[in-house]
């Protein structure tokens, strides 16, 4: 996390005062500590919070691809259907897939937004909303951040991709309907 200043950090004590209740520690950086850590950053953020134990992924395609292969190794198996319905049963659930009933021990349902009207056939009240997040990719940029970095005074965070610098920070709940988003 980085701030014009370290009174700009203290005035966001709130958050990190629940952070570290709940064990998430760090460390201040400011002045040539700071720019040691990454001269690339601008000298209009004069402080930083750096997280420990943090991380991120620089290619979510490939960090999906090989769950999806940890998950077949293991036995488990993908089915991209069309579910019409889903029903608990005694010991189980059935599944109407494409028009045909199918039973199951276990299910993992794992639809997104979709989950909630799914779930609800089996009493199951999900209560989930769509999200739609938006952001930039940067190719070749002139240079990368060392890391993620959240710029929190203007609430947007660049993470260093394979791919190139992505620039992410804006999200707003608009249900299924909701047209394209005419903020800049």
């Amino acid at each position: 996390y980085v701030y014009p200043s370290r009174a700009d950090f203290e005035a966001d004590s709130f958050g990190w005062d629940i952070r570290a209740e709940h064990g998430i520690t760090g460390q201040a950086l400011e002045g040539e500590a700071l720019r040691a850590w990454d001269p690339h950053l601008s000298p209009r953020y004069k402080f930083a919070y750096l997280m420990e134990d943090h991380g991120y992924i620089s290619s979510p395609g490939r960090y999906v691809a090989a769950l999806a292969d940890w998950f077949q190794s293991q036995g488990g198996r993908f089915q991209c259907a069309d579910v019409q319905a889903i029903k608990a049963l005694e010991a189980g659930v059935s599944l109407t897939i494409d028009g045909q009933s199918h039973e199951y021990h276990r299910l993992v349902l794992a639809t997104g937004a979709f989950t909630d009207t799914l779930s609800r056939d089996v009493g199951i009240k999900a209560q989930i909303e769509p999200e739609r997040g938006y952001h930039l990719l940067l190719k070749r940029p002139n240079f990368m951040p060392k890391q993620a970095l959240m710029v929190a005074d203007h609430k947007y965070v660049v993470t260093p991709m394979e791919e190139g610098l992505r620039v992410a920070g804006v999200v707003e709940f608009g249900g299924f309907k909701a047209g394209k988003s005419a903020a800049p």
